[in-house]
């Protein structure tokens, strides 16, 4: 008998089980049916109620209050040509029954934001336009209400126009209870043709957020504000009254100048041995600093005045130097910025006497069409007359877009970049355009950058490499230049705007041991025209031509330091003319030069000072030596014959130099030739 009441039992159980999940089926059908069939009214409403146009493909409705949103598109605005800002996969939405009831409306406990796909900079232009309204909207958040908020694989499309557009992923939770606030989550970066190297990226280290908070009466106090890494750490705190955001708190970067090898495990009794003997060149020797670099007092004042943020100033410390950073915002149909960075450092002055440090830096423009146009200046002062970095840089930037691929993470194109040097109270300048630059930050310690650009009428290529290791920082720049010419570079070398030609250059600086710049050029099929040393020549040799030579090529090694600046291994080739030698300017600007010319007998003999010695040469011979050197100042150079070399060249030249009497009568040639013109 107790088995028939368990069957009959069970039975009835289940009978009522089916019916109920029947019912719940039938009741969630039928609420999801009268949703999509007000679909419309809904969209309209959420459309009057936040001033936006709102598009859903469809509602579910599940049991007991709970409601999904699929295929969720928000617009900047109710017009027809309004943009879209965020479009979200799905919506899920939990009512909270007790606070329903009690307050006597439906009210929100829950919401779960699934693969939200925000499109920028059209959020930002959203939020300058409506950013009070949304601070309003914020406040007027009932205090006894709790809500919870949570973003799901979401994106942040950085290129809406692209059609591979690169993203950052965000994954965040914000959450309300009472007058608090708390939001948590971490950003990584997503998308790229070759999403790959970006994985590697994402697992490796992706940004965290921390931000809590509540509300006073007239204000929003921040009580923590945390973003940070596996590298970094960046902590604030403060408050926004009326229109000011007021922040204190202090950041530090971990391993960001120091480098970690890992030394594989040593197995054997005899490589142990041989480990314990082996020479101090096999271990690599490392600079390392403390790894953990902090930065001080950081006081930040930020003014809003929409549609202008000015930033009134942010103050901080590293390393004994100080920083100060202010501008303005403008947010407008395009971004305009007016922002400058200034620091000053005694330390260099307390160590050695010279003058402090300073660094000026200013950013002047606008953004549009996700691209940067405007004015970049740089100054620094190292203390030193002598640095190489005691110089003023101010770029003009057309143009500039950035991206994230696969290949390069991070890439840069702008289509026009003037360069303006200032060095020792001389201006420089040349131009780039079309160039592209290909940054890789895989590695944590070596920082490179592949680049290729249109210069004058040629093109630069290289790589540029900044090693994090050390301290001071070690750079590095690889370059070849090709097709260009001579006058484009004049600005930088001045003796470049007396040469004519096609120009190709090979040159690498380094900062370590020490800076130098050192490389090869070649300038093929030109002419050199009002070179001092070829003018003081032809008035010394009576020789119209040699004020203009044209050449076949010239080639040459150069080296440049702080201490010497120079030109080895000359070579000029040309059908009448050939030359070789060095020249160098000194750390105290004196020069120190020698040149060997070779000169043709057709062009000696447009030379009156040359008549009787060719006749004593007779036909015999195609070119003539001639040995120079060259000393003084910069400003001021002595040209010396070698006249002795010539003579002993003479001497093997012409047969019975002795035997016949001629020897004075050369000499006497020779003499008038060196005293007509020399200085």
């Amino acid at each position: 008998m107790k088995s028939s009441l368990l069957k009959y039992l069970i039975k009835n159980f289940i009978f009522f089980l089916f019916s109920f999940l029947a019912c719940l089926f039938i009741f969630n059908s039928l609420i999801t049916f009268l949703f999509n069939r007000k679909l419309d009214y809904l969209q309209n409403d959420l459309g009057k109620y936040f001033n936006q146009k709102v598009l859903i493909s469809k509602v579910n409705y599940s049991f007991p209050l709970r409601v999904s949103l699929n295929d969720v598109s928000i617009y900047s605005g109710r017009s027809p040509d309004a943009l879209k800002l965020v479009v979200i996969k799905e919506v899920q939405l939990k009512i909270s029954p007790f606070n329903s009831l009690r307050n006597k409306k439906l009210v929100l406990s829950t919401a779960n934001i699934l693969e939200p796909v925000f499109y920028w900079p059209r959020c930002l232009d959203f939020v300058n336009t409506r950013g009070q309204e949304i601070i309003e909207f914020i406040k007027s958040l009932p205090l006894d209400q709790d809500i919870n908020f949570f973003i799901k694989s979401g994106k942040l499309n950085l290129s809406p126009q692209s059609l591979d557009p690169a993203m950052i992923g965000v994954e965040s939770s914000f959450r309300k209870k009472g007058s608090s606030f708390i939001s948590k989550g971490n950003f990584y970066l997503k998308g790229g043709s070759k999403p790959k190297k970006l994985k590697n990226l994402q697992n490796k280290d992706n940004p965290e957020y921390y931000f809590e908070g509540y509300l006073q009466k007239n204000s929003f106090k921040i009580k923590s504000a945390v973003l940070k890494s596996s590298s970094s750490k960046l902590e604030l705190w403060g408050a926004y009254s009326g229109d000011l955001l007021s922040l204190n708190g202090y950041s530090e970067f971990r391993n960001f100048f120091s480098y970690q090898t890992s030394q594989p495990e040593i197995k054997g009794i005899i490589k142990k041995i041989k480990m314990l003997f082996a020479q101090s060149k096999d271990i690599p020797e490392l600079k390392q600093s403390s790894g953990i670099k902090k930065i001080f007092d950081i006081e930040c004042e930020v003014k809003m005045a929409p549609p202008i943020v000015f930033i009134k100033k942010i103050d901080f410390s590293l390393d004994g130097v100080s920083f100060n950073f202010k501008g303005d915002l403008t947010f407008l149909d395009k971004l305009l910025m007016n922002m400058s960075l200034s620091s000053y450092s005694q330390t260099q002055k307390k160590t050695n006497g010279q003058d402090g440090q300073r660094l000026e830096a200013i950013l002047k423009g606008e953004i549009d069409d996700y691209s940067f146009s405007g004015d970049i200046g740089l100054s620094y002062a190292g203390g030193d007359y002598r640095d190489l970095f005691n110089q003023q840089y101010h770029f003009k930037v057309s143009q500039l877009k950035a991206g994230l691929t696969g290949d390069e993470l991070i890439s840069l194109n702008l289509s026009k970049l003037d360069i303006y040097c200032f060095l020792a109270d001389k201006k420089h300048y040349f131009s780039l355009s079309d160039a592209y630059i290909f940054i890789d930050l895989k590695s944590q310690r070596l920082k490179e950058a592949d680049f290729n650009a249109s210069i004058g009428a040629g093109f630069i290529s290289g790589k540029a490499s900044l090693d994090c290791g050390f301290r001071p920082m070690r750079y590095g720049l690889d370059f070849l230049i090709i097709d260009a010419e001579p006058q484009d570079f004049s600005s930088l070398v001045p003796f470049f705007s007396k040469v004519k030609g096609d120009l190709r250059i090979r040159a690498d600086l380094r900062s370590f041991p020490k800076k130098k710049l050192e490389g090869q050029l070649l300038v093929d099929n030109g002419q050199l025209e009002g070179i001092e040393f070829f003018t003081w020549l032809s008035s010394f040799f009576k020789i119209p031509q040699l004020a203009a030579v044209s050449f076949n090529s010239i080639d040459a090694d150069f080296y440049a330091s702080d201490e010497i600046s120079q030109l080895n291994n000359i070579e000029l080739n040309s059908e009448d003319v050939n030359l070789s030698g060095y020249y160098r300017i000194m750390e105290n600007e004196l020069i120190n030069g020698h040149f060997l010319i070779k000169l043709s007998r057709s062009l000696l003999e447009d030379s009156p000072r040359f008549n009787s010695l060719l006749k004593l040469l007779g036909k015999d011979f195609t070119y003539l030596d001639f040995e120079f050197k060259l000393s003084g100042l910069y400003n001021e150079i002595n040209f010396q014959w070698q006249d002795s070399k010539f003579k002993k060249g003479l001497q093997d030249s012409i047969p019975g130099f002795f035997e016949r009497g001629l020897e004075k009568r050369v000499e006497r040639l020779i003499e008038q030739l060196r005293t007509s013109g020399e200085r």
